[in-house]
């Protein structure tokens, strides 16, 4: 047993965990982690002990979910002034080890070979992030391997609030106790944020937007990859593709043609024109491609491949993937039968548009989420590394985030975003189990080089970056002059605003001609059922909220004149309940988060603080050290659509 030597005398036996390599993991605080430490590496010097120390914000969560922030730790000012996410792996020694708590490391180094020899000896005092260690010197220009960018589409800060809430309200947590801290999965990564803006406008749309990010170059709302001047601009996913013969993967839950996925291969000054940005997917030939489309992809209309501006003038790009060696899948079970390990190239097309809100599935769904399509692109990208000695570059984006935000759709808002979370611990996850086998090879490998004198390599490490693109709706939790919030309101929702349009544009209006009083009973049984609201507790304003879009019925119209018109007006009802407001049913100009993991690691430097946009691919071209002048030559003359 082992007890804290605090006055609540508290057993922290249950924190410690042991591994199958004989290792051992704790969890604690309060100085009861070094305590711990100090006692199981005492009865085995050679046995590695990791140690989370907790602090306030998630001490209370620890045991039961470890993903949502695994530890807290502070990192001196020579490195950096924190708390985030981290671990010390150490062994033996109490003195060295309660220096390196008290003072700087370089101090504690000094300390530890005057008295040991050596500092790494005598005891492994090492302050990492998940297995990398802090460093006070810059990191060099082509330091970063595999990359996985995720792109949270219209998530603005608001927006992982509400996805907090709803968390807790989900956990059956009680929201009344200010000592309950529920967490998201990234709480604990924020690094930053970054300033959204295009080249024409202080709000931008995610075409421009995905261009800075994706290219390091702002341009014109509704462009992709096309400078003002009508010159094409290289994406750095372009760039490592050739000049690297890294592996790409792009995964989405729009189409994969859609505005943010098309800035890291397209070029166009028309995201709308999604013919001529499937035709450039062909010819970018990503390895693994998988969301919504499929319309793009097969039976294009005769207008599109007949023209002029068609690239590839057919009606179905399919024969042309399945003769570059890619694996054509349309539904989950396709998917997950895929082999990863057949080094084949993949394309999967879900939907014909775009797929599904998570509030609006289900798991008998035949397509797959975003996690299934995520673990299923990460294993496929992760094999053919291992197979080529090239590392990997996987764009994530949690697509309908941003167009529930158009539709200011609040439950279906946070559900989305915890979606996202999902993933994200889900990736954190495979960081850190690509952390461990780092570490087991190179445990193996210095007794193996010690001997041959063989210099020490280890596999290609890791790294999570996320953004958005922009803001959307302009979100405010509490509205009105109203300090109250009601989440129930929001948990009780059970279907998408979109769901209910959907179901209004396919009723056949014919069986109720001239009734506005039937049409008002079908209006409130959708809402009824969608928002999880007897009839009978509408109120009158409720009511004036479903009916005052109604038209004067005719039987070949349905009675709302088009889907945002709708689906604010079912909004009034949950803003009225929930005390939630929006601005607007577009864009904002307001600043975004910034993620990464781990998330004090060095590497992630320069993009701490407040960036731009076309910061993060400047850092990306940077790190993976590409000429992207030479890439902007070769991809000039792509057709963009401008001639």
């Amino acid at each position: 047993m082992f007890k804290s030597n605090n006055t609540d005398k508290t057993d922290y036996s249950p924190l410690i965990r042991e591994d199958a390599d004989n290792d051992l993991l704790c969890f604690g605080g309060d100085g009861t982690s070094l305590q711990m430490a100090t006692l199981l590496s005492g009865e085995d010097p050679n046995r590695h002990v990791t140690v989370m120390s907790v602090g306030s914000t998630c001490e209370r969560e620890q045991v039961n979910d470890e993903d949502d922030c695994e530890g807290q730790y502070n990192i001196d000012d020579t490195q950096a002034t924190s708390s985030r996410k981290g671990a010390v792996y150490c062994s033996s020694t109490l003195l060295c080890y309660a220096l390196s708590v008290l003072m700087t490391a370089s101090f504690t180094s000094i300390v530890c070979i005057l008295l040991f020899g050596n500092a790494n000896t005598a005891t492994e005092i090492k302050y990492v992030v998940s297995g990398y260690q802090p460093s006070a010197v810059p990191i060099a220009s082509g330091s970063l391997s595999n990359l996985i960018v995720g792109i949270t589409d219209g998530m603005g800060p608001s927006y992982a609030t509400l996805a907090r809430i709803l968390k807790q309200y989900d956990n059956k947590e009680d929201v009344h106790n200010t000592y309950t801290n529920t967490s998201l999965s990234f709480d604990c990564d924020l690094i930053g944020q970054q300033r959204t803006r295009s080249y024409d406008s202080y709000i931008t749309d995610s075409a421009a937007a995905a261009s800075a990010l994706a290219s390091g170059h702002r341009t014109n709302n509704h462009w992709i990859g096309v400078l003002p001047n009508l010159t094409n601009v290289a994406p750095v996913f372009s760039a490592i593709k050739n000049q690297k013969n890294m592996h790409i993967g792009l995964v989405v839950k729009s189409s994969v043609t859609h505005a943010t996925p098309a800035g890291f291969y397209a070029h166009t000054i028309d995201r709308g024109n999604e013919y001529l940005i499937a035709d450039q997917a062909l010819d970018f030939e990503p390895d693994v491609l998988l969301g919504g489309g499929r319309d793009y992809f097969e039976n294009r209309p005769v207008a599109y491949y007949s023209s002029t501006k068609a690239i590839h003038n057919r009606s179905s790009l399919i024969p042309d993937f399945e003769g570059k060696g890619y694996i054509i899948v349309y539904n989950k079970k396709d998917l997950l039968a895929s082999d990863p390990n057949a080094g084949k190239r993949v394309l999967g097309l879900f939907a014909g548009g775009a797929m599904k809100f998570s509030i609006d599935g289900d798991r008998e769904s035949a397509a797959p989420d975003l996690l299934i399509m995520v673990q299923c692109a990460v294993d496929a990208l992760e094999a053919m590394s291992k197979a080529s000695g090239k590392p990997y570059a996987l764009m994530l984006e949690a697509s309908l985030i941003d167009w529930a935000g158009h539709i200011n759709d609040g439950a279906t808002i946070a559900r989305e975003v915890l979606e996202w979370e999902k993933v994200w611990s889900y990736l954190k996850q495979r960081v850190w189990d690509q952390d461990r086998v780092q570490k087991q090879d190179a445990r193996a490998e210095t007794v193996t080089n010690t001997q041959t004198g063989t210099p020490s390599t280890s596999p290609f490490s890791l790294r999570l970056l996320a953004t958005s693109d922009h803001e959307t709706g302009g979100l405010t939790i509490g509205a009105n002059g109203l300090e109250t919030f009601d989440v129930a309101a929001l948990a009780n929702q059970k279907s998408s605003f979109s769901t209910v349009y959907s179901q209004l544009a396919a009723h056949r209006w014919s069986e109720y001609p001239q009734s506005r009083k039937e049409a008002m009973a079908y209006v409130t049984g959708l809402a009824s059922e969608a928002l999880g609201i007897p009839v009978s507790q509408f109120t009158e304003e409720d009511l004036e909220c479903l009916y005052s879009p109604l038209p004067p019925i005719s039987p070949d119209h349905a009675p709302s004149p088009g889907q945002r018109s709708f689906s604010i007006d079912l909004d009034c009802i949950q803003n009225a309940r929930v005390h939630t407001a929006y601005t607007t049913n577009g864009h904002t100009g307001a600043d975004v988060n910034v993620y990464a993991y781990p998330p004090l690691d060095p590497i992630f430097n320069s993009l701490r603080g407040v960036v731009d946009n076309f910061d993060i691919a400047w850092w990306m071209a940077s790190q993976w050290d590409v000429d992207m002048s030479s890439e902007r030559e070769r991809v000039a003359l792509i057709p963009n659509g401008s001639g």
